[in-house]
């Protein structure tokens, strides 16, 4: 077994993982795997399970230190017995490497989580007074929006997106509350880019309660679309006091979730 001693520096293992080292470099570091399992088990680790950039650092530290500590050991009584110690510490590096990935896995998969936690489909916004108008506009009009609203009430968000996309087509940006609605059926089935689309049709200072309801949805969906701190940015770019008090206290909650990240 190769002594540890002639090991690499702790970064060169997972830049070597990841093809940046130099040609001199990385045929250096290829005749040393030939002749140390432990280096060697150590970079299949990296290559099965990944590095992140953001995981880099902290590992080559890590791999460092394992290293050093392996080097400066002194045996009391033989020193010079081989103790076959490099497949433990190889274990315990593919142990770290498997943290790491369940780590990036729950990172990467904190916003669906804390979207889903938070996301409702329905919007307080009503139609109370938009209903009259439609009626007065078009002899069916009413009826379309009646149909979309009955779809998307009763949960069934694939039929409601069809249904307001008909009624849109009649009334294309005279109605706000309707795409909103079109934007939570789309977001309830998947469909981000084209909620994207739809909250980009409201008025940007739109006010009331149902303005506080748009900055609300589009900052979920940047926390879906765009991460934690886009999302976060648009939160506190609300107004501190609202008018909306269920509104209010989800932007605070998930505030103090995101900070959690």
């Amino acid at each position: 077994m190769n002594d540890v001693t002639s090991c690499p520096p702790g970064d060169k293992l997972p830049a070597y993982a990841q093809g940046k080292l130099s040609g001199a470099e990385q045929h250096k570091v290829e005749q040393h795997l030939l002749d140390c399992p432990l280096c060697d088990a150590a970079v299949e680790g990296f290559v099965e399970y990944g590095v992140r950039p953001d995981q880099l650092t902290y590992i080559s530290k890590m791999t460092q230190s394992a290293l050093t500590k392996a080097r400066t050991k002194k045996e009391p009584a033989q020193p010079s017995i081989n103790l076959n110690w490099w497949p433990y510490l190889a274990a315990a590096a593919i142990v770290l490497l498997l943290v790491f990935a369940w780590s990036g896995y729950r990172d990467q998969q904190a916003p669906q989580r804390l979207f889903a936690e938070f996301f409702d489909p329905i919007p307080q916004a009503d139609f109370s007074a938009q209903r009259a108008v439609v009626s007065i506009r078009q002899p069916n009009g009413d009826e379309l929006l009646e149909q979309a609203l009955a779809y998307h009430l009763e949960g069934n968000y694939p039929y409601a997106l069809t249904a307001w996309r008909a009624f849109l087509d009649e009334y294309e940006n005279q109605i706000p509350r309707a795409y909103l609605y079109a934007a939570n059926a789309a977001m309830a089935t998947g469909q981000d880019e084209l909620a994207t689309y739809y909250l980009q049709q409201l008025p940007p200072d739109e006010g009331g309660t149902l303005g506080e309801e748009i900055m609300w949805y589009r900052a979920l969906l940047a926390l879906k679309m765009d991460g934690p701190q886009v999302a976060a940015e648009l939160l506190r770019s609300m107004p501190e006091q609202l008018q909306n008090v269920d509104v209010q206290d989800k932007k605070e909650a998930l505030l103090r979730k995101l900070e959690g990240i």
